[in-house]
């Protein structure tokens, strides 16, 4: 990819807390996240319980906390702006998968994929992005991952050791010591056989 002249986009639906993509991929410039949070942690399931009413607030603490401030409020969207590296994220909340997706989702070139299980829409939602990223705490069925074999994929590999779910963790710092990329999908099993060294982790910055 010509990282020089195209602004890229991403689509990141079930995206949480996860601010690892926005730090690994500085070339991204423009993101939709998208989760049912804080409305409920399990898309169309509104039983009590299931809402997380901390949320929204958790989410400006790690985006602020890495330089991401929050410009603007449009009902459920919070858009958040990076200036030294010119990326603006708008964080689509209280949004359900499928349900509430729109040709803007589909209009940017780079899915993300970490996480959140799009089952049974998997297939289908990767034939319609050129770009692909995702994880190596992500599991993937056989038939996702002979797919992603054919596509254009780029791994997240964070060192398992690291508490990433911790949002004290989530530091721009701690990301580049701990998290590297491989520009090409790995497969479960070849997962398994990879060294997972501190010193080998670059950052993309």
């Amino acid at each position: 990819m010509d990282l020089t002249t195209k602004k890229y986009s991403a689509f990141y639906p079930g995206a949480g807390h996860d601010i690892i993509p926005l730090v690994m991929y500085r070339y991204i410039k423009k993101w939709i996240y998208f989760d049912s949070q804080p409305m409920s942690e399990f898309g169309d399931n509104l039983y009590e319980g299931f809402e997380r009413p901390n949320f929204i607030k958790q989410l400006i603490k790690i985006m602020e906390q890495n330089d991401f401030n929050l410009n603007h409020i449009n009902d459920n969207i919070y858009i958040f702006y990076n200036s030294e590296h010119d990326q603006i994220v708008h964080y689509e909340t209280n949004s359900i998968f499928p349900n509430y997706l729109q040709q803007r989702h589909y209009d940017c070139d780079t899915l993300i994929l970490c996480g959140f299980d799009t089952e049974p829409y998997t297939i289908d939602i990767i034939n319609k992005f050129s770009n692909i990223i995702t994880n190596n705490i992500t599991y993937r069925s056989l038939e996702e991952e002979q797919l992603l074999l054919k596509k254009s994929v780029s791994l997240i590999l964070i060192n398992i050791k690291w508490n990433y779910w911790e949002h004290k963790n989530l530091l721009t710092n701690n990301i580049c010591k701990y998290v590297s990329i491989i520009d090409h999908f790995i497969t479960h099993n070849e997962l398994n056989n990879i060294e997972k060294d501190n010193s080998d982790f670059k950052c993309m910055i």
